[in-house]
């Protein structure tokens, strides 16, 4: 239908109307619902059809750093209102990670239990996914294990803040008047303040910013708990004898492309994760001290070193070597391998499908291997 409207000199309004009419069948007077081959402007309709198959194999998800990269953190404020950095105790794993993205390594522990670190200096334990206990400190970590955690902007950098008015190395003092509308209990180098249900402890240690003569208790970390949580020991579920033989057997060169991740977690569930290492790479650690790296679901690195953990008996380190049938000192390792390398205290195999790097404590011949790297290709 055309419609046109002119406007006289009058005033009058002129319509014009132009309809295009149909015939319709005699049988059916329904318009037909098929469309014609051509349009209204005369020209013949194409229809053409795509498919596109994506790999999702070609897809890379974002790297733990990435994801924590893009979170932008709560105030680093700790409160019986608004828990630690607004996560409070209760909180499941799923809603701490949305708050403040991957946690830098999550340690397996036992009796459903699971600590989640934010760098090197915030802990969350978990009990059956809910949050029991928040902590500036994990004593069952060791120097090497803490720093083989990332550093991680937002948590390692920043000074905490006890009801948004006590900041991190206040003098007790401070802190006693600051917290007075509070029941607190003081020892020597401790506060413990509670409300409800919940309890925050609060850690000072000596320094001597002048003189040895005049030493001042600062304020240095935090732990806020359910009033009725039972604080104990960490443990964490050691390997059994199975598990032992298992993991070695495949961390061989010869073997290792039976040990894939999912068969890694599958065989040993215990195992734990450094999602942000000081590399800022992601790592999996079975037992004490050896952490692995995975392309996908392909072993590519397997980094064997002292235990990360104060607890840890039985020199892990040396049970490893000889679980993998290697010798232990430098002699031994050059006797093994006819083309090794001496880089003095180091000494680098290449071979076909793998690569190793033992490091000594000397560069004599006796001196007693630290630390193993393979990298298998």
């Amino acid at each position: 239908m055309k419609l046109s409207t002119q406007t006289q000199a009058t005033l009058a309004l002129m319509t014009e109307l132009n309809a295009q009419l149909f015939t319709l069948c005699e049988n059916d007077k329904s318009l037909s619902d098929e469309r014609t081959i051509y349009n209204q402007d005369g020209y013949e309709i194409q229809i053409k059809e795509f498919k596109y198959t994506l790999d999702l194999s070609t897809v890379k998800p974002k790297t733990p750093i990435e994801l924590a990269n893009t979170i932008i953190l709560p105030p680093a404020h700790i409160s019986f209102s608004t828990g630690v950095y607004g996560i409070n105790l209760g909180t499941s794993t799923a809603n701490t990670a949305e708050k403040l993205g991957p946690p830098s390594v999550i340690i397996t522990l036992n009796n459903q239990e699971e600590m989640w670190g934010y760098g090197r200096n915030l802990w969350f334990t978990y009990s059956a996914d809910k949050l029991t206990s928040i902590s500036s400190e994990w004593s069952n970590l060791n120097s090497s294990g803490k720093n083989s955690i990332g550093f991680r902007s937002g948590f390692d950098d920043i000074h905490w803040l006890v009801d948004g008015v006590v900041p991190q190395n206040s003098q007790i003092e401070q802190v006693r008047n600051s917290l007075s509308q509070y029941d607190i209990k003081e020892s020597q180098t401790e506060i413990i303040i509670t409300e409800k249900n919940r309890s925050l402890k609060l850690k000072f240690e000596v320094f001597h910013p002048e003189a040895k003569n005049k030493p001042e208790l600062l304020l240095t970390h935090f732990t806020l708990t359910a009033s009725q949580h039972q604080t104990k020991k960490n443990t964490r579920p050691p390997l059994t004898p199975k598990q032992v033989h298992w993991f070695y057997e495949h961390l061989q060169p010869k073997n290792v492309e039976k040990l894939t991740l999912k068969s890694l977690l599958n065989q040993i569930p215990q195992t734990s994760k450094i999602n942000i290492a000081n590399d800022n790479m992601q790592w999996w650690l079975v037992g004490d001290n050896v952490f692995l790296q995975f392309d996908d679901n392909t072993l590519s690195q397997a980094h064997i070193k002292a235990s990360i953990f104060k607890d840890s008996k039985n020199s892990p380190f040396l049970q490893s070597i000889k679980s993998l049938q290697l010798p232990l000192t430098k002699q031994g390792m050059l006797a093994s391998y006819k083309n090794a390398i001496d880089n003095y205290d180091e000494i680098e195999v290449s071979q076909e499908h793998f690569n190793i790097i033992a490091k000594f404590e000397s560069e004599m011949d006796n001196a007693a291997m630290y630390d193993l790297i393979f990298t298998y290709y």
